[in-house]
């Protein structure tokens, strides 16, 4: 959205170099459309980037914490389903579902 110079500018400390970024030129007293006067505007701007990218950087790392429960819980009842199975006492048909759901659990893929 702003270049890096105007970036550096914006975030110096020194208020000369901000009045810098706002400067009209002498020969046409004009605005170009990329020099504002506003400082508080572009301030509103950068906070805006930098909530924008907390905001990516939140949900990025939601997405990552969701899939890694999710992959620790297939494992966990993979797990539990292998340790059942070995039962000696347990049902014709239960052991069944449980080979079933076994190799629906070893296909399953996570990156």
């Amino acid at each position: 959205m702003f270049s890096k110079r105007l970036k550096r500018k914006l975030d110096a400390k020194n208020p000369k170099d901000k009045q810098q970024v706002f400067r009209v030129s002498t020969s046409t007293k004009q605005f170009s459309p990329f020099e504002m006067r506003d400082t508080r505007y572009l301030e509103h701007l950068r906070d805006n980037m930098k909530l924008r990218e907390t905001q990516e950087g939140s949900l990025l790392f939601r997405k990552k914490l969701l899939e890694s429960n999710k992959r620790a819980n297939y494992q966990l009842e993979l797990d539990r389903l292998m340790g059942e199975i070995h039962r000696p006492n347990l049902p014709h048909p239960t052991k069944e579902h449980m080979k079933k759901r076994i190799k629906e659990l070893e296909e399953l893929t996570f990156v």
